[in-house]
């Protein structure tokens, strides 16, 4: 078939324009890996963080070393050979040393700050000052949910030996209990049989997702392009400014009203409570200590936010009130942050926003002094 002069010419002109266009982004390209250091433009998902494990779905990977630009700060992430934080963690525990422990998901890993600022080494820096020397050591990972953290405790406690274990709760972390599966990665989950937790195990193995296949789709590939990247900060913030986004709800606080159910009738806070109970009978068990908190929400602390979003009718101690509940009808030490994050907003923000909802540095400082008050106060029999 004869093409007509005309779309000839069009086809030409197409041809052209895209092979001009392939040509300058390749320029660009090239120019930025010459001109930008690498850490500034590097994509590092937080999948690469992590290896598959046949109980817990997936868990941090060991002496692992990696570092990214997040939210206009350059961050490290180090592990130690049990995929544990600081790097120099060990597994023997030196005589005279209290060790502390911290659980949960990225509300607690504090993977986005720097390792200066993190809540292990502030909670550390702060229980040092009392006299008696701690160490703590954060094994909590990115996208679990209550059921891991379980789990992960009755791993390796009897490994770590703590003398006293925390888990921070988050409010993801209430519906991800009843699922079985997580963003694209299967997990386990725990099922209610008359008050008894039964364990059911991932579904299906999660190693076509560590296969890294994903990551070469032609939707992904761009995240690994160095021009693309050193854009990636001007992109986020004109997103965020012309979107709105710093006015949107943000871990999954459009359901916050769920937290005035009374307990009793409400079967995933139900599960919660059991889940936490056993915590608190595995270290029993293992001879610690066991508290547990809520992660600050912002939509709780911070009531510009609040006003922001159109839920200053909200009230701040929702989700403690709720957890406090729990905490008396099992007889658990549990740790309000809520009033201590109300009485110092001249401090504040505390919040990665509009970029993200997790604690920035001064709120993972101020969490640390909440948490470190307690600990000292509270004298655990243990010790």
């Amino acid at each position: 078939m004869i093409l007509p002069k005309s779309l000839k010419i069009l086809l030409f002109n197409l041809s052209t324009t895209f092979l001009a266009l392939l040509f300058l982004f390749a320029l660009l390209e090239i120019g930025a890996r010459i001109a930008i250091p690498r850490q500034y433009y590097e994509f590092s998902p937080a999948t690469n963080d992590w290896v598959e494990d046949d109980t817990l779905g997936w868990k941090n990977k060991p002496n692992h070393e990696t570092q990214a630009y997040r939210f206009e700060r350059m961050v490290h992430f180090s592990t130690n050979p049990d995929g544990l934080r600081p790097k120099e963690a060990k597994r023997e525990k030196s005589d005279g040393i209290v060790r502390v422990m911290l659980f949960g998901n990225s509300t607690v890993a504090s993977w986005d700050i720097p390792e200066h600022q993190t809540l292990h080494r502030c909670l550390d820096s702060l229980l040092d000052l009392s006299g008696q020397e701690y160490e703590v050591i954060n094994a909590a990972v990115l996208g679990y949910s209550t059921d891991q953290s379980l789990l992960n405790i009755q791993r390796l406690l009897p490994i770590y030996s703590p003398d006293i274990v925390l888990y921070g709760y988050c409010i993801n972390d209430l519906y991800l209990n009843a699922s079985g599966y997580y963003t694209g990665l299967y997990k386990p989950r725990y099922t209610m049989d008359e008050g008894v937790l039964k364990l059911a195990l991932p579904e299906n193995p999660n190693t076509e997702f560590f296969s890294n296949a994903v990551a070469y789709r032609l939707k992904d590939m761009v995240q690994y392009s160095a021009f693309y990247g050193f854009l990636r900060p001007f992109i986020q913030r004109a997103r965020i400014k012309y979107s709105r986004q710093a006015e949107l709800d943000q871990g999954g606080i459009n359901d916050i009203a769920r937290y005035e159910t009374p307990f009793a009738q409400d079967s995933l806070f139900q599960l919660l409570a059991l889940l936490v109970n056993e915590m608190d009978k595995e270290c029993k068990a293992q001879g610690a200590s066991f508290l547990f908190y809520a992660h600050p929400e912002v939509l709780t602390v911070w009531p510009p936010y609040r006003k922001a979003i159109g839920k200053e009718d909200v009230e701040p101690f929702i989700i403690e009130n709720k957890l406090r509940e729990i905490a008396d009808s099992y007889a658990l030490d549990f740790v309000g942050m809520v009033s201590t994050f109300l009485e110092n907003q001249e401090a504040g923000p505390f919040h990665s926003l509009p970029q993200d909802s997790h604690c920035n540095p001064k709120g993972y400082s101020l969490q640390a002094k909440v948490l470190s008050e307690h600990i000292i106060n509270k004298k655990p029999a243990t010790l």
